[in-house]
């Protein structure tokens, strides 16, 4: 609405009307004499009438911007530990998001003046459950509160890499860095260092000669998964491979050693790590340490970089660009980094032993002091929610949700895309990561994908030239050329509360009943394991876990199958062997055919009466399972036919005949009773998934 006082010079009266030449109620009429000398007097009361009407009219605020929903919680992908930086990926929202506040939450309590988007514990925070408050704006108007999931301080730790790592030179054992680094943090410490290594499994004695033994890409696994998984990894590699490059392997023939290399297998050893479920936050990368100029000119034969690279400055440039490699690593993963150079030059000469290459006590003091407090490194959002699945024959499609950017002051350019192995048996190719795809969408399709069982990773590029860390989708997607699979059971142990009895899984059964329970074991790697072994076909050793009425018929032309993830840890003592089961029955004197591992191969065994056979025409799949890793193991029968897979690859066949008393349940069975302990021993069962397909 607006007002207008009409006291034109020369009219006789003014008056207070609306724009549109309307009625205004409560208006004071005003008369207006220009020629009078109360005519300043009457153009103020048309001013008060004026101001009359604007104080009736209804007072109407701005409306408020509509607060932004909630979808998601925030995460903090991290354990915790005090002088680390925690950070947390942000939550999503539906509607407009133009910036974020954040509160950090000691046990459920605001931290005084933690608002900031990471948060360093300090040591009376240990050991309460730190989480993060996170608040979606709107023009001024927040979402609800949307509280992250708490993360718990790391109580364990394992250091990977070489004779630095290793602790040579330091007068106690409790003197190395990575003891001083775990005493400091309230952490146990499993040492993995090997003097002498290197990460890169390239030929080590002569371009044609064998791997170095020992080096880091061909003993990760071994050393930091399975039994040897630790809450936090420090990943210490890249000195001794600078230090190699141009050099010679010990017969005096030059090395198969480059920077490439170096690179290549230390993602490699990272993927391995990420795709069996370790965090990228949770793993520490260690840059290689400074040396003086008498150590550039110091080493074994082979690690003398002054005679390797001919200078001085060309052999510093070499270090340093290893330096910045490692640092590029971190980067590009999202995790954090000690810079190992900067902590031994912080000391200098002073810091390390007559042989001018290991740290003495005061330098290992040094590293420690950095090792202690590791950096974060990328900031930039990723993606979340990632996802793969097969989506047709051969093909799968990678699938994520943008990350929140509000208030950065940049865009997202485009996503980089890839996708590898989980667990990949041949040594060629595992753990590597790539088939790289760029897109602007937030899906990606491949299509001619062989048989296998893949992981996938995106990572959002930014105009300002930077990208995120990797996102990645590490369950495995089961890509093949079959036209459909049909779920009749399905069921992933890994969420079951420990303890708790198998046969409270809808439709499980155990056979034969007894008053032993089949349970959840509390073997540390979310995975099935049994506290009480029970008894199959009268034989104390053995175990079956049966799911009911999931394999009464064939169907018409198609086959049954069980498909399990089996996380493998190692050999117990003995004949461990664990099997899939189909068309088994739950009694003593048990009926069925199974897929069977015996540590060293795969067959497809029978049962009759109780008794184990091996099954008609079956071949063997000679492979030797590496202590922990992951494994898809599946089970396909039809009438007359049995095939298993490995990563959805065949590795075995077999020509049963179908009848006799097979049953209608479908399970697994293992042997062994200290197989079947809480501890990491044996294979431990994920899930398991029980159809028909065509």
């Amino acid at each position: 609405m607006t007002l207008q006082f009409d006291a034109r010079k020369g009219a006789t009266k003014g008056s207070v009307v609306q724009s549109n030449g309307g009625a205004i109620s409560g208006a004071v009429s005003v008369t207006v004499d220009s020629t009078n000398a109360s005519y300043k007097r009457d153009a103020l009361l048309a001013l008060e009438a004026i101001i009359h009407v604007i104080k009736q009219m209804p007072w109407n605020a701005a409306t408020a911007a509509p607060a932004p929903l909630v979808l998601s919680a925030p995460q903090i992908n991290q354990y915790a530990s005090v002088g680390s930086p925690l950070t947390f990926t942000r939550g999503t929202y539906s509607g407009t998001v133009t910036g974020y506040t954040q509160q950090w939450l000691k046990g459920g309590v605001p931290i005084p003046g933690a608002t900031g988007t990471t948060y360093t514990p300090v040591s009376g925070d240990n050991p309460s459950n730190i989480s993060v408050k996170e608040n979606a704006v709107n023009s001024g108007t927040p979402s609800a509160d949307n509280i992250s999931n708490g993360t718990v301080f790391a109580t364990t730790m394992s250091a990977f890499g070489d004779s630095i790592t290793f602790g040579q030179n330091a007068s106690v054992t409790a003197n190395r860095w990575t003891s001083l680094t775990a005493t400091a943090l309230g952490m146990t410490e499993l040492n993995q260092g090997v003097s002498g290594t290197i990460v890169q499994n390239s030929p080590y004695d002569g371009t044609a000669g064998s791997p170095q033994v020992g080096n880091g890409r061909s003993r990760f696994v071994s050393a930091l998964l399975g039994a040897n998984t630790r809450m936090r990894v420090y990943f210490a590699y890249g000195f001794n491979d600078v230090r190699l490059v141009g050099g010679t392997g010990p017969s005096g023939a030059g090395t198969g050693c480059t920077r490439a290399l170096m690179i290549s297998d230390y993602k490699a050893c990272l993927n391995g790590m990420i795709a069996q479920g370790v965090r990228p936050g949770d793993i520490v990368c260690v840059a290689p340490y400074w040396l003086s100029d008498a150590g550039l000119n110091s080493g074994t034969t082979g690690y003398n970089m002054l005679t390797n690279w001919g200078s001085l400055s060309a052999a510093r440039s070499a270090l340093q660009q290893a330096v910045a490699d490692v640092l590029a690593i971190a980067t590009e993963y999202g995790c954090l980094y000690v810079d190992g150079y900067a902590a031994l030059a912080s000391v200098g000469a002073a810091g390390v032993g007559a042989d001018n290459i290991h740290p003495n006590d005061t330098g290992y003091a040094a590293i420690a002091s950095y090792a202690e407090a590791p950096s974060v490194v990328n900031t930039k959002p990723a993606p979340t929610g990632v996802t793969a699945a097969k989506t047709g024959a051969g093909q799968m499609t990678v699938s994520w949700t943008p990350p929140s950017i509000a208030g950065l002051g940049v865009t997202i350019t485009n996503y980089s895309v890839e996708y590898g192995r989980k667990s990949d048996t041949v040594a060629a190719t595992a753990f590597v990561m790539g088939n790289t795809a760029t897109t602007t969408g937030t899906s990606q399709a491949f299509t001619g994908l062989s048989d296998y069982w893949y992981v996938a990773r995106v990572r959002a590029n930014y105009s300002d030239s930077t990208s995120s860390p990797w996102a990645w989708f590490t369950a495995g997607a089961a890509i093949d050329s079959r036209t459909t699979d049909t779920t009749l059971f399905s069921y992933d142990f890994s969420t079951a509360t420990v303890g708790s009895n198998v046969e409270t899984v809808s439709g499980m059964v155990k056979a034969p009943i007894s008053t032993a329970s089949l349970t959840i074991g509390g073997n540390g790697s979310g995975s099935l394991g049994f506290n009480t072994p029970d008894v199959m076909g009268g034989t104390a050793s053995n175990t079956t876990a049966l799911y009911s009425g999931g394999a009464a018929d064939f169907p018409g032309s198609g086959k049954l199958f069980n498909e399990q993830v089996w996380s493998y840890r190692s050999s117990a003592s003995g004949n461990a062997n664990t099997s899939v089961m189909l068309k088994g029955n739950n009694a003593s004197a048990a009926n069925g055919v199974l897929a069977l591992y015996n540590d060293t191969s795969f067959r497809v065994f029978k049962l009759t009466a109780g008794a184990l056979a091996t099954a008609t025409g079956t071949t063997t799949g000679t492979v030797a399972l590496q202590a922990g890793l992951d494994y898809l193991v599946r089970l396909e029968i039809a009438a007359g036919t049995q095939t298993i897979y490995l990563n959805n690859v065949s590795i075995a066949t077999a020509s049963e005949p179908t009848g006799g008393a097979w049953g209608t349940e479908s399970g697994f069975r293992m042997a062994n009773t200290t197989f079947l302990s809480a501890a990491f021993t044996g294979t431990h069962i994920k899930s398991m998934r029980i159809g028909t397909t065509v």
